[in-house]
């Protein structure tokens, strides 16, 4: 109605314009709210009638009675024109559901793959761990094994001095 009376701000009266300009509807509806306007302006009132005033109460009622139906009516109508039906609601459901579901897969995908990325690392780290920590146990056990070979042939010598009565000297140099 502000735009029929010419009560619109510039922008919003330019973003009327332009819906009006691709929607035929709409246009249609403006167009009979003009021509409606145009018939009140030339509608002549004339004097109001006098009722009997027994009447007069009643006939106030009556009407005020029958606007509430019409407007009630009228917002029944509309509602039923314009609202959702519960198909259309436990569709729009079952789509969010969906996609709810989808959602939570994509994301549970993706710890998944982050998950199996972080493991592999870590078990790589671990083998290459175990790696050197194999080298090092054998080079100590080589170590051992010649030490204890040296020191076996020096036992086996000196038991084989004593053996033969052969003095041992304390400072002889292992093999």
């Amino acid at each position: 109605m502000s735009y029929l009376y010419d009560e619109l701000e510039i922008e919003p009266r330019r973003q009327l314009e332009r819906h009006l300009g691709q929607c035929d509807e709409c246009r249609a509806s403006v167009a009979g709210w003009r021509r409606t306007a145009r018939q009140l302006d030339v509608f002549k009132i004339t004097a109001p009638r006098r009722l009997a005033p027994a009447w007069q109460p009643l006939t106030r009622w009556a009407m005020v009675a029958a606007l509430a139906a019409a407007v009630l009516l009228g917002g029944v109508g509309l509602g039923r024109v314009t609202g959702v039906s519960r198909a259309e609601l436990e569709a729009a459901r079952r789509e969010a559901a969906a996609q709810a579901t989808a959602a939570s897969r994509a994301e549970a995908q993706q710890l998944l793959t982050q998950f199996a990325a972080t493991l592999n690392a870590r078990l790589n780290t671990l083998e290459t761990q175990q790696t050197r920590d194999y080298a090092s146990l054998r080079k100590e056990l080589e170590t051992v094994a010649v030490l204890t070979e040296a020191s076996f042939r020096q036992t086996e010598n000196r038991i084989g001095q004593l053996a033969n009565n052969t003095p041992v000297p304390a400072s002889q140099p292992i093999p």
